[in-house]
């Protein structure tokens, strides 16, 4: 199992965030993977949002 964790960032330093920082900080890349369970917790929003996917 996958855990992945995003803290939030304060208001005045994600303004100057570019593409690749925001991307970095906010993006949940590769949720859906075959065979694996993922959980991913957001401080920013609060929320815990998972997938399995068991072995066929």
């Amino acid at each position: 199992m996958k855990l992945e964790i995003h803290c939030a960032g304060h208001p005045d330093d994600v303004k100057r965030y570019d593409m690749g920082a925001l991307r970095e900080h906010f993006l949940f890349e590769k949720t859906f993977v075959e065979r694996e369970t993922s959980l991913y917790y957001t401080h920013s929003d609060h929320v815990v949002f998972g997938w399995e996917n068991p072995a066929a």
